[in-house]
C-alpha cells in the first residue's frame, strides 16, 4: 500500500541515525540525505545512504548501527486535481534483543520532514475509494517523523 511508501520516506532516514559526533563525507547521490539529530544532548549532523534493504550511515568514517528505534510519522496525500487525504499517523518500533551492547548505546532524538511524489496507481485510487479518473495523477506525500533511535558504533 502507498501508506507504507510514505512511512518509508520518513523512516528510512531515521533508521540510519549516527552517534554523537560529526558525520564525515559520504557519497553525494540521490539516495543520500542529511539531517540533524540530538544524540545524548549533543546536536549532530547525520548523513545516511538509503538502499532497497535499509540504510547505512557513516560517522567519522565508521558505520553506525541502530539497535532500537521508535518513531511516529504523520503525513498527508495531496492528489493533483483531487482531494487531500489525511492526516494519517503511523507508528513504528523495532530493534535487536540481546546483550553485549547495552552499555555502548547512544540515544538520538530526531524530527524529519519529508516530501515525495508518485503517480497514483489504480490500486491506490481503489484503496481510498476515489474517482477512477484520478489514476495516473501526481500524488504528493508530505509529513513529519519524530522518534528516538538507540545506536552503537562498532568498535566503540
Amino acid at each position: 500500500m502507498m501508506r507504507g511508501r510514505a512511512v518509508f520516506a520518513g523512516l528510512a532516514a531515521a533508521v540510519a541515525l549516527g552517534a554523537a559526533s560529526t558525520v564525515s563525507a559520504a557519497p553525494d547521490n540521490k539516495n543520500t540525505s542529511t539531517f540533524t539529530a540530538v544524540c545524548d544532548g549533543v546536536p549532530v549532523l547525520v548523513t545516511q545512504i538509503a538502499h532497497a534493504n535499509g540504510a547505512a550511515s557513516f560517522v567519522a568514517g565508521d558505520v553506525s548501527v541502530v539497535k532500537r528505534i521508535a518513531a511516529t510519522a504523520q503525513f498527508t496525500f495531496s492528489i493533483e486535481g483531487g482531494p487531500t487525504l489525511g492526516p494519517f499517523q503511523d507508528s513504528f518500533e523495532g530493534g535487536a534483543n540481546g546483550s553485549g551492547f547495552e552499555d555502548r548505546l547512544v540515544r538520538c532524538d530526531f524530527t524529519l520532514t519529508f516530501t515525495d511524489t508518485f503517480k497514483a496507481s489504480k490500486k491506490f485510487i481503489e484503496s481510498f475509494s476515489l474517482d477512477p479518473s484520478l489514476a495516473g495523477a501526481t500524488v504528493t506525500v508530505a509529513g513529519e517523523t519524530t522518534g528516538t533511535a538507540w545506536v552503537v558504533n562498532p568498535g566503540s
